[in-house]
């Protein structure tokens, strides 16, 4: 992909050429920044969804699931301080659109959701 003419372009632009106009949203924790040893609500179902990104920044490891509540023995493993989870749908069909819960296998911690387009 070439930058346009007249300066370089942003992330944001090359993001919305690729993808035909989406829209890129950066947020932190849409739902909740604490994450315990219940499941929780990671990401709202969405059907504009394409893609996100979960960081898991806590010292302890999580598990994220597609549709259905998170559990430490079925779920995505994301390893502590600093696993890491991406979703697009080029790869992986409907998965983004999904609701995504959360759970953490002992105490409380932070999960960093990083993007959304």
């Amino acid at each position: 992909m070439q930058p346009r003419e007249g300066g370089p372009q942003t992330v944001y632009d090359l993001i919305k050429d690729q993808l035909g106009g989406a829209r890129v949203s950066d947020r932190e924790n849409p739902e909740g920044t604490t994450i315990g040893t219940a499941s929780a609500l990671l990401l709202r179902a969405n059907s504009s969804r394409l893609a996100f990104v979960v960081v898991n920044l806590s010292a302890n490891v999580m598990f994220v699931r597609p549709s259905r509540p998170a559990t430490t023995a079925a779920g995505i493993r994301l390893a502590a301080n600093g696993g890491a989870l991406a979703v697009v749908w080029t790869d992986d069909l409907l998965l983004p659109a999904r609701e995504w819960n959360i759970i953490a296998d002992a105490g409380a911690g932070n999960a960093y959701y990083a993007l959304e387009v």
